[in-house]
């Protein structure tokens, strides 16, 4: 029984030995220290709200597991102001998104403050016909590109279904006119009112500029295009407030009214861009929604035209970013096929396009979730970054058009005064 015991204790002895030794052994080498990711701050709009940016980011962060992204992100309303007092404030980030290349862009990249980005393209060899003309985001003095688009948006015809069926009325289809649309909202709202209902026809909530563009046919050229669009639209709008057949431009102006408000049910029609249709979808399976909707392409004023007014929101790198690669890396993968799929399958219409793209709108189509061809269109976009000359007059416009829209000034006074405004711009023009 004593050797028997002596054995065990000589055994755990050696044991004890062997497993010392061997910590001996494994601490004598440095140890491995943990690679912390590199934090990339990206500033972004309602957030929150955008499931296609929260997937991109997330499927990035899964392939790209040396890189985390922190979101700054502000409200759609407050979004440019905040951005620019972001960058009045020098706040530290990387990269930024930019809504609305035609508005928004030209400012920022005047202060040169936007990274140039033809080196990284160069070397990783993207092949940039797949995106959209990129003129509006070069240099105006370089000609070296300052961003890549995101995502690109044309205004839609979306229409509540619920609302027809009950006025026993077909759905508005595809290339009318904005004579039919008028006609249209003022029966609709009639047979509704016949019922017992308060619902209205239409509703116009687009910002200035928008409507602009949209009463245009198309894009607007601030310093040679005629304004006879705008003023057949006005006089349009004006005639559906006076039937009744839409809400009064200053009672939606006074309550703050934003896109959503079409969630009410209470409107037949409603004009708005190609990103309102991921809001309407993921809001409709939440169970926000509770009528059936559809959309089709803007009207316009001839049959036989199309409006092909698009614009397109970027990402860019801002110059003091100390992580330049990494956050190129970011941007290469959301503005890339990577991130164009997951825009895609989100209903909502990314800027690069390939086979890859197409072959999800057809699967979308061929589900119902799509009408055939509104994503798979033609698009007309500046073929240069506007002037500070342009991108002042834009504002002017807008509002001039406001005034008249919200019966300040007549439409006469409404061209009057916008003719003034591009001759004192083009005679103080450089």
């Amino acid at each position: 029984m004593s050797n028997h015991r002596n054995l065990i204790i000589t055994i755990c002895a050696a044991v004890f030995v062997l497993v010392l030794s061997m910590i001996i052994a494994f601490s004598a080498f440095p140890a491995q220290a943990a690679v912390d990711p590199v934090v990339l701050r990206i500033v972004l709009w309602d957030y929150e709200k955008n499931i296609y940016d929260q997937r991109i980011i997330e499927a990035f962060e899964r392939d790209n597991p040396d890189i985390r992204i922190d979101v700054i992100s502000f409200p759609a309303e407050y979004y440019i102001n905040s951005l620019m007092t972001l960058m009045d404030t020098h706040m530290p980030a990387d990269i930024i998104y930019v809504n609305q290349q035609q508005t928004n862009f030209p400012p920022l990249a005047e202060r040169d403050i936007l990274l140039g980005l033809d080196d990284f393209i160069s070397a990783n060899e993207i092949d940039l016909s797949c995106y959209p003309d990129l003129g509006a985001f070069r240099d105006r003095q370089t000609g070296e590109l300052l961003a890549l688009p995101y995502r690109k948006d044309k205004l839609h015809l979306f229409y509540n279904r619920s609302l027809f069926d009950a006025a026993g009325m077909p759905y508005p289809h595809d290339g009318i006119t904005w004579y039919e649309f008028a006609s249209i909202a003022e029966e609709l709202h009639e047979r509704l009112a016949e019922q017992g209902s308060d619902d209205y026809g239409a509703l116009f909530t687009l910002n200035d500029w928008r409507l602009i563009h949209m009463f245009n046919g198309g894009y607007f050229d601030y310093l040679s295009d005629s304004a006879d669009g705008i003023y057949s639209g006005l006089l349009l709008m004006g005639g559906l407030e006076a039937s009744g057949s839409v809400p009064i431009a200053s009672d939606l102006e006074r309550l703050g009214v934003s896109q959503r408000y079409f969630e009410l049910g209470q409107f037949g029609m409603f004009v708005h861009g190609t990103w309102y249709t991921h809001y309407l979808y993921h809001d409709t399976e939440d169970g926000v929604i509770g009528f059936e909707w559809g959309f089709t392409s803007c009207p316009v004023w001839e049959k036989g035209e199309t409006n092909d007014d698009a614009w397109m929101d970027c990402l860019s790198i801002l110059k003091s970013s100390e992580h330049q690669e990494e956050a190129f890396r970011f941007v290469q993968y959301a503005t890339g096929p990577e991130g164009a799929a997951i825009m895609a399958r989100e209903h909502m219409m990314p800027a690069y396009s390939d086979d890859s793209i197409s072959g999800i709108f057809a699967m979308l189509e061929q589900a119902g979730s799509l009408p055939p061809g509104q994503f798979e269109t033609s698009f007309d976009t500046p073929s240069a970054m506007l002037s500070p000359v342009e991108s002042d007059l834009v504002a002017e416009f807008s509002s001039i058009f406001s005034e008249a829209k919200l019966d300040l000034i007549t439409g006469e006074e409404m061209i009057q005064k916008m003719h003034d405004a591009r001759a004192k711009a083009l005679d103080n023009s450089p």
